[in-house]
């Protein structure tokens, strides 16, 4: 997995509409699976999966927010009609952008809460080989409404994998 600062450029298409495009800019981020990053209130973030593997792949990436304890998706693989999963977004030894390139998602910011000078979050990455509900992961913030509990769902994928990355973040 890679994070990468995004940089926005505009371009006009071809009917000459135009368009805003991210593309990732200096070096990944992550290094050793720790990010150290300064505050740029205007800093937009993607990430980047990389599949080594011979298997096609569903990638759900969770960012886990310790100041207020939420979970939010930074991405979850899109159903079709009735519920149903779609292909597999990250084929064999290939790599997939998150916030950028045609994912759907959108590019994400950091922030420290207000009058604090340092933050921890975390990153976790799920890869497996068949579609799976993780919804059940999701939460919102612990202090601004209640979490509550839900019905357990059972997850039975045939291959697991996943990957923690530490964010750390100060004050400019």
């Amino acid at each position: 997995m890679e994070l990468w600062k995004l940089q926005r450029h505009h371009n006009f298409s071809e009917d000459y509409k135009l368009i805003s495009v991210l593309t990732p800019m200096g070096k990944n981020l992550i290094d050793d699976n720790r990010v150290d990053m300064v505050i740029d209130p205007n800093a937009e973030f993607g990430a980047m999966i990389q599949n080594r593997t011979n298997l096609p792949l569903y990638p759900y990436l969770f960012y886990f927010d310790c100041s207020n304890f939420s979970i939010i998706p930074w991405y979850v693989p899109p159903t079709g009609m009735d519920g149903r999963h779609v292909d597999p977004p990250l084929l064999p030894e290939s790599t997939f952008p998150i916030g950028f390139g045609n994912d759907g998602a959108p590019p994400y910011e950091f922030f420290l809460p207000k009058g604090e000078k340092r933050d921890v979050g975390f990153f976790k990455l799920y890869l497996t080989t068949s579609p799976t509900d993780l919804s059940c992961i999701s939460r919102g913030s612990a202090f601004e409404s209640a979490r509550g509990a839900g019905a357990s769902r059972q997850i039975h994928p045939d291959i697991w994998g996943s990957k923690l990355v530490t964010v750390f973040m100060k004050e400019a």
